[in-house]
């Protein structure tokens, strides 16, 4: 028990546990205790208290259920749907859907954990591409430099 496994390592020890009580009402609770030891290292006596946490306990399984069902319903939505989270000037892909994923033929877990200028870049490029070719590659000193700084660092670059 994890009493006994504090009581052999002389640590504090924490347990929690269900528990019905005499009306037939399950309950959970929570010890937290520690012993006090004789100088030859017996065990004199132990000191802590229990706690009903049963509340606790109801309360972080509704949050379980709730996150769930929002799960659910997020992956099952028809419309591709993804969920950014900023990183410095940029976003990271976190999550995405099923439909996300099926718009991308299977391969958005390519994509978790990139950055969204890397995911554009390559868009991008194509596009810029395109445009130095119907321009016969006359840019101005500016839109050059614009142009290849996207092209080497991604769409975030050379934004003001």
């Amino acid at each position: 028990t994890a009493w006994q496994a504090a009581v052999d390592a002389r640590s504090d020890f924490t347990a929690t546990y269900r528990t019905v009580w005499p009306d037939g009402s399950v309950h959970w609770l929570e010890d937290n205790g520690r012993g006090l030891y004789a100088a030859d290292g017996t065990l004199v006596r132990v000191s802590g208290t229990s706690m009903d946490i049963t509340e606790r306990k109801r309360a972080e399984e509704a949050l379980r259920a709730s996150e769930e069902r929002f799960r659910n319903q997020y992956k099952g939505m028809p419309v591709p749907t993804y969920s950014y989270c900023q990183v410095g000037d940029d976003f990271v892909l976190h999550d995405y859907n099923d439909a996300a994923d099926t718009v991308a033929d299977g391969h958005m877990r390519d994509w978790l954990g990139k950055r969204a200028a890397d995911w554009y870049a390559a868009a991008l490029g194509a596009e810029l591409s395109g445009a130095l070719a119907s321009t016969g590659g006359e840019l101005s000193a500016q839109e050059r430099a614009w142009a290849d700084e996207v092209l080497e660092h991604g769409a975030g670059a050379g934004a003001a």
